[in-house]
């Protein structure tokens, strides 16, 4: 479900993108598909998402913790996580930005596309993420087979003070 594969908005691009999707392949786990990244721990930061959706969707999740990119509770134990859905990033068919900022301390994340907030979201702090957050988790929205999915073309992190 998540694969390396050739730009789909640019064919003349050089260069793969992460797609993801959900796709029946009994060599794996669970249907339920998606990818884990792991970046430096931060109270507050900043994570920018150039994608675009062409299927059902994406969950997006920031956590303090790795858990596996096809568990579906993810959502439940996120510090932050919301659904995005092509709706969400305006441009239909075109690679996006899609920024999430968020504050432990404050108990609070925004999602911003175009540089504009979208979303609010409340942010578990305390003693649920004492070091910040320190993974990204992306996983399909698709309750049944898409395999048009998510595009993602790059990922940026960046700690705030």
């Amino acid at each position: 479900g998540a694969l390396l594969v050739p730009d789909p908005v640019d064919h003349m691009a050089k260069r793969e993108v992460l797609q993801l999707c959900r796709i029946d392949d009994p060599r794996l786990v669970s249907t339920l598909q998606g990818a884990t990244w792991n970046f430096p721990a931060a109270k507050r930061g900043r994570a920018a998402l150039e994608c675009f959706v062409a299927g059902a969707g994406f969950r997006l999740s920031l956590c303090d913790r790795w858990m596996n990119p096809s568990d579906d509770t993810v959502a439940d134990f996120a510090c932050v996580s919301t659904p995005i859905e092509k709706g969400d990033l305006g441009a239909d068919g075109k690679w996006t930005t899609l920024e999430v900022v968020w504050d432990v301390d404050a108990a609070k994340a925004e999602v911003r596309v175009g540089g504009r907030t979208v979303r609010t979201l409340p942010c578990r702090n305390g003693d649920f993420a004492p070091w910040g957050i320190s993974y990204l988790h992306l996983q399909t929205l698709a309750g049944e087979m898409d395999p048009n999915g998510s595009y993602f073309a790059s990922l940026s992190m960046s700690k705030s003070k």
